[in-house]
């Protein structure tokens, strides 16, 4: 249905589900800059968690 990564210290994830993503954890600035070879669209968009991932866009 969609895909699910981490950032390496494994605080932090983000779910893929066709145009959205959700971001979980704390928040991370490599991980919301992520974009996977399999994610063809020019946009996004994004979920975030809390008011602390909303700034890392």
């Amino acid at each position: 249905m969609g895909e699910i990564y981490n950032n390496v210290s494994e605080d932090a994830a983000m779910a893929i589900l066709g145009d959205f993503v959700f971001y979980a954890g704390n928040p991370s600035e490599k991980l919301v800059q992520y974009k996977p070879k399999s994610c063809k669209q020019d946009f996004i968009i994004m979920g975030p968690y809390s008011a602390s991932w909303k700034v890392l866009r």
